[in-house]
Formats: structure tokens, C-alpha cells, sequence
């Protein structure tokens, strides 16, 4: 057997016999290679593995600038290959079975087994802590169960032939502070998260606690396929107080529909305040959608809207705008006592102005009536849409006897089911849904009357005043 030491053939046998050896070479007593330089070639002439002056190995490279340094200049073969494992075992079961430790830094990465009698999984108990990750930092002082500077724990919760179970925890200590290191969140074996909680499957799949109170967030998440949604909620300890609940009403993927909703609650009791449905429209108080924006309250002294304007100036001020294509046509204004409905009228936005004509003629065509609303038998004077559209057109919205396609549940959705670690135990079945025809009513603005009234005061004015003076021309006649 030959080897190159510092590039000069040496010869195997060397004497071993004294502590150091005066010819570098190979010991064939212990097999020990002594040189300042210690190269193994391969039979092609290529060095493949060195062990320079300083104790490094270097596989692949002449250079190796740590203990072990490991270069790959193909992508194949593998640069380690462990087949069909990697088993790391330590006679003494409090003893890390694999340490990495950065002295200058004082972290390490410890890869530890609590019970280092059992020979494999199908041997152990509940308990036993298998193929652990710990990650632990510490001051100059060294490493001590109260001197922790952050902790990231990799761990069982239970190993059986029948189930396994894990989690990831994460801990850390307060600035300057010598305690034990504190839990800060962790991912359990169902893969709920939990952040200021070590009990996350109590509130779903993401818990959020503030340190300091019973107050934090839970959300739900699961797939269109499965009818899931996202569900946000506060508790107190361990009651829902409030939440924001997105629920599929249909989960058929490709044509999804889903609606958010939102509750609070009050003296316990939690109720839905608020929802968007599938369409985009806006109800508070209400499940049912009348328009874009529902409002639904009851009782004579609630508002369904208040708007406050807390200028303290005597002009009038702009409460609601309305626009149509970008372009102001009309706001509800306030002064200190009144309210103004105003829509627009500017000169700048008319032309052709011409006099009205025949306005006693079409005064006379109103037919206006006193009637009873069937709805509460209360009796109005006013006009019928239909008849008023005949004489003033502008006044009316609508037409007479008009339908309209309406969109009604005829079941509700019901939510989907789930267990305390947020896995889905029943389906969302979504809401039958249903079209049917009902009247689309006319409306009308009455205000939109005025210029006609008035025009037909002003030529009745004008009959008046001829009457009048021919009555005191007659008389003035001897």
C-alpha cells in the first residue's frame, strides 16, 4: 500500500513504535496516517478525499475550510446518500444524539430522544419522544432549563402502531429576563395553530390569545369542494361573542356562491347583524335582499339611517349625494333646523326652453281621489300612477300592470359541521333557491306636478284679472 504525503510517495510499515513517528507515512500497528498533509488517490490519478495540517476533510476539494467540507461538481451521484435510513442512537438517553454547537453564538440544534431503550416504533409507548427537534438559545453563561433564550421544540404528543402524533412548538424569554423560556405558539398534529395558546383545536384551525386576557381570533378554512369557509371569531374564555363567517351557499366548483356575514352579542346572546351575499347587496338586520342595501329595524324611535353633520356654520351642507354616470344630479341637504331634497335644475343644464301650453286642460285630466292603502287600511288623497302618467309622464316611474322575476329562498343553507380541532364532520348543504314573478309597482314624485299647478294658477290668474277688469270697466260706464 502506498500514499502521497505533502506530494512524496511514502511506504507502509513506518515504525510505530515511538509517540511520533520521524518519517510521516502509515502505521501498519493502528492503521494511523501521520503527515502534514494526508491525500488519498484513486486509481485514475485524481485526488478524491485530503486531511490538511488543521484536522478538516475535504471531499471533493484541496481547500476544505471546515471539519467536513463536502463539494459536488455534477449534479449526480448524490453528495450523501443514507440507504434506507439514518439512525443516530446514544447509549445515554439524556445525552443529545446529534449536537450542532456555534460557540461564538452559543445556539445549537439538538436532534434528542427521551427514551433511548426502545428499538423501534412498533416497540414504543405513549410518550416516548421520537426523532425530536430542538432548537435552543442561550447566554455566555451556558445553557441552563432558566437560562433560554428561544426554544423551537419539534415533538410527539403520541406514537402508537395505530396513530402518530406530533407538534411544533416555539418559545421564547422577555428581553432580559433569566426565566424559563415561554411557549409562544405551535402547530399541533391536526395542523391547528395556535399563537398565545397551547388549546388551538378548542377554536379552530388558526387561535389567537392575547397574553393578558380571554379575548382572541380562530378562522376555519377549508375547500370549495368540501362546502367549507372562512369563519373569524372573538371569544371570551371559550364563548363566541362575535365573528365574521364566510359560508358557501353554493360549493359546486365552477359556479361557487358564498355570502359574509357578521354578528355580535348582546347580554350573551349572539345574533347576525350584518351580511353580503352572494350578489354583492348589503342587509343589516335583515337575511333577505330587497336591494343593494337593506336596512331592516324596528320600532317607532329607531333610525334605520342617521347621517350627522357636525359643521357648526349657518349654510346649508350636503348630507347624501347622488350620481348618475359619475355626474351629481341631486342631494339631500341640511341647515341648523331643516332638511332640503333637492334635485338638479341649473340653467347651465337646459335649453329649448318653451311656455307650457294647454295647463287647465291637463290640470282638469288629473283625476286625484281619496284611497285607502290596503296594507293598513290608512286612508291618503292622491292620484293613481297610471291615470297621473296619462297627463304629466315625468312625474311616473314605471309601467302599468308590469312584471318582474324576484329571486327567493326556499331553504336555507345549513352550515357545515366540524369537530374541536376544525376537521369537517358534515358538509355545507347550500340554499334551494328559487324564481318566481311578482308585480314590479309603479311610483310616483309628486312634486313633479308643481310646475304644472302652478302654470295652470298663473293662467287662471291671468282669466281672473282680465274678468276683473272688464267687471270694473262695465262698471265704471255711466
Amino acid at each position: 500500500m502506498t500514499v502521497t504525503i505533502n506530494g512524496t510517495t511514502g511506504i507502509a510499515g513506518v515504525d510505530g513504535s515511538a509517540a511520533t513517528p520521524a518519517v510521516q507515512g502509515v502505521d501498519t500497528n493502528t492503521g494511523v496516517f501521520y503527515g502534514t498533509d494526508i491525500v488519498a488517490v484513486s486509481t485514475g490519478g485524481t485526488e478524491r478525499m485530503r486531511v490538511n495540517a488543521s484536522g478538516n476533510v475535504g471531499i471533493g476539494t484541496t481547500t476544505p475550510d471546515s471539519v467536513l467540507t463536502i463539494n459536488k461538481n455534477s449534479a449526480a451521484p448524490a453528495a450523501i446518500t443514507v440507504n434506507p435510513y439514518l439512525n443516530i442512537v446514544g447509549a445515554n438517553s439524556d445525552s443529545p444524539k446529534l449536537n450542532f454547537d456555534a460557540y461564538a453564538s452559543n445556539n445549537n440544534v439538538t436532534f434528542r430522544r427521551a427514551n433511548g431503550t426502545q428499538a423501534s416504533p412498533s416497540a414504543l409507548s405513549s410518550g416516548d419522544q421520537i426523532g425530536n427537534l430542538s432548537v435552543f438559545g442561550y447566554g455566555a453563561t451556558g445553557y441552563t432549563t432558566t437560562n433560554r433564550g428561544f426554544v423551537a421544540f419539534f415533538a410527539d404528543e403520541a406514537w402508537t402502531d395505530a396513530a402518530q402524533g406530533s407538534r411544533i412548538t416555539f418559545a421564547t424569554t422577555g428581553v432580559g429576563t433569566a426565566a424559563a423560556a415561554t411557549e409562544r405558539m405551535r402547530i399541533d398534529s391536526s395542523g391547528n395553530v395556535g399563537i398565545g395558546t397551547t388549546a388551538a383545536s378548542s377554536y379552530g384551525r388558526l387561535a389567537v390569545m392575547t397574553p393578558t386576557s380571554n379575548f382572541g381570533f380562530f378562522g376555519i378554512a377549508n375547500s370549495v369542494a368540501s362546502g367549507g369557509g372562512v369563519n373569524i371569531a372573538q371569544y371570551y374564555g371559550t364563548v363566541k361573542i362575535s365573528y365574521i363567517d364566510s359560508t358557501l351557499e353554493n360549493g359546486t366548483p365552477g359556479a361557487e356562491t358564498a355570502r359574509l356575514t357578521f354578528a355580535t352579542s348582546t347580554a350573551g346572546t349572539l345574533t347576525e347583524r350584518m351580511r353580503i351575499d352572494s350578489s354583492g347587496n348589503v342587509l343589516i338586520q335583515e337575511t333577505t335582499s330587497y336591494a343593494r342595501f337593506t336596512v331592516t329595524h324596528a320600532g317607532a324611535t329607531e333610525f334605520a339611517i342617521t347621517t350627522n353633520n357636525t359643521n357648526t356654520g349657518g349654510a346649508s351642507q350636503t348630507s347624501v349625494g347622488f350620481r348618475r354616470n359619475g355626474a351629481f344630479v341631486g342631494t339631500i341637504t341640511t341647515t341648523a333646523s331643516a332638511t332640503a331634497y333637492n334635485t338638479s335644475s341649473d340653467y347651465r343644464l337646459k335649453e329649448d326652453l318653451q311656455p307650457m301650453a294647454n295647463v287647465i286642460d291637463r290640470v282638469l285630466a288629473l283625476k286625484p281621489v281619496n284611497f285607502a292603502w290596503k296594507i293598513d287600511s290608512s286612508r291618503v288623497d292622491g292620484f293613481l300612477a297610471h291615470e297621473a302618467q296619462d297627463v304629466v309622464p315625468e312625474c311616473v316611474t314605471g309601467t302599468k300592470d308590469a312584471m318582474r322575476d324576484e329571486e327567493y329562498e326556499i331553504t336555507a343553507v345549513i352550515e357545515a359541521t366540524y369537530d374541536d380541532e376544525g376537521n369537517e364532520l358534515t358538509a355545507v348543504v347550500p340554499a334551494v333557491m328559487g324564481t318566481r314573478s311578482v308585480p314590479d309597482y309603479q311610483g310616483i314624485d309628486q312634486s313633479k306636478l308643481v310646475p304644472l299647478l302652478t302654470a295652470a294658477i298663473q293662467e287662471q290668474q291671468a282669466m281672473i284679472t282680465a274678468l276683473t277688469n272688464r267687471i270694473t270697466a262695465l262698471e265704471a260706464t255711466p
